[in-house]
């Protein structure tokens, strides 16, 4: 690897651009919000009805049961988790659902969570107040949710504690082991919301020592909607009893046994009913890609390349929301014009795909297959717009 001016002349990455067709044709500064989509994507889909349309139910024992599993351990590959650890899900809020529908808010009632978390877990929790739980609220402190003050909020009063491992308004990377440390000392259970981290930040779930953690295919992994994924730790697997079921959590799905149900054994418990099959097909594309390319590798290139965007930001005296500091960054760099919505509608008019949000300002990602020309051009334009 080669360096000049910041910019890097060898990139082994941009070997997988040709995988993404829309690369040709836009400027896609978007993953934080939804990866480029693979080519691979058009056979996978084919593939899908092609065994519908061949075996008809038959289809369920000759391969769509096994894909949940297969597609679960390649992502667990990715997360550094153990083989049948992980449940496929058609989004993270049904992850979160599942998990808290397994929990008795009758001694301990209190949730801790951010303020800056997505708003789909957010409304979740506020809503488990019917059910008896306390919910709590971490806040921000100019812009960054810190650890210490998520510390200070758990006690031996909290059941649950659900944090952001990269935060969506911000690109936050959340200093999440000392929480981890926290609950396990509280005797409490920790949930990481892993959606802006994987697929551009290492992630070793054995290592971390979590009870929960999920995330998506659709940003970061390339893997389009509607393939989530819940972890959950091996111990705990057989002693948790969800609510929120349906017929796949059976220990015999296809006898359909009158109630009660009698919850299988493994990370099949977790799935309540019938999942989106064509999505996971289309997800495994994508994850593949991103194990071809190597975490650690999309990692250096991510650090390298928004530091690059943090000096244009610089350069031309915007408000960054994102860190500074590498450490404390995920993949993204949130920043503010003045005029986001205007910028950011003169810009896409241009071809560059990127978005603004509330609080985040303006958000932009490279990934592994972005060119540092690509930023460039994007904040050459950007300068014409602003002056």
């Amino acid at each position: 690897m080669e360096y000049g001016a910041g910019h890097m002349t060898v990139d082994p990455l941009l070997k997988f651009r040709e995988r993404f067709p829309i690369l040709s044709k836009k400027t896609y500064l978007a993953t934080h919000t939804m990866g480029a989509m693979p080519i691979g994507v058009y056979d996978a889909l084919k593939k899908y009805a092609d065994i519908w349309n061949k075996s008809g139910i038959d289809a369920w024992d000759e391969e769509w049961l096994q894909l949940l599993s297969k597609n679960a351990n390649t992502i667990a590959k990715i997360i550094g988790a153990p083989d049948n650890s992980l449940i496929l899900h058609p989004n993270v809020t049904t992850c979160i659902e599942t998990v808290m529908s397994c929990l008795e808010f009758s001694k301990r009632k209190k949730i801790v969570s951010s303020s800056r978390s997505f708003s789909s877990q957010l409304y979740l929790m506020k809503e488990l107040e019917r059910l008896g739980a306390q919910f709590e609220l971490v806040e921000p402190r100019e812009n960054t949710i810190l650890a210490q003050d998520y510390v200070e909020t758990i006690d031996d009063q909290t059941l649950i504690t659900l944090t952001d491992h990269v935060l969506y308004q911000s690109g936050q990377l959340q200093d999440i082991e000392p929480i981890i440390k926290k609950c396990k000392e509280t005797g409490s259970y920790i949930f990481i919301d892993g959606y802006q981290a994987v697929g551009t930040v290492p992630v070793n779930l054995t290592k971390l020592g979590v009870d929960f953690y999920a995330g998506g295919s659709h940003k970061w992994l390339c893997g389009g909607a509607g393939t989530a994924y819940l972890y959950v730790k091996p111990e705990l697997i057989s002693r948790l009893r969800p609510r929120f079921t349906g017929w796949l959590a059976h220990a015999n799905p296809f006898e359909f046994k009158e109630p009660p149900i009698k919850h299988a054994e493994n990370m099949m418990r977790f799935m309540p009913a019938t999942p989106p099959l064509p999505s996971f097909y289309a997800s495994r594309v994508g994850h593949e890609i991103i194990l071809d390319a190597g975490v650690e590798n999309i990692r250096a290139k991510s650090l390298r390349q928004t530091q690059l965007i943090i000096d244009h930001c610089k350069e031309l005296g915007l408000e960054i929301i994102t860190p500074l500091i590498e450490k404390q960054r995920g993949g993204m760099v949130c920043f503010k014009t003045g005029n986001d919505q205007l910028i950011h509608k003169q810009l896409s008019a241009k071809g560059f795909v990127f978005d603004s949000r509330p609080k985040a300002g303006i958000r932009i990602s490279p990934h592994f297959y972005t060119t540092d020309d690509e930023l460039d051009e994007f904040f050459k334009e950007l300068k014409r717009v602003i002056h």
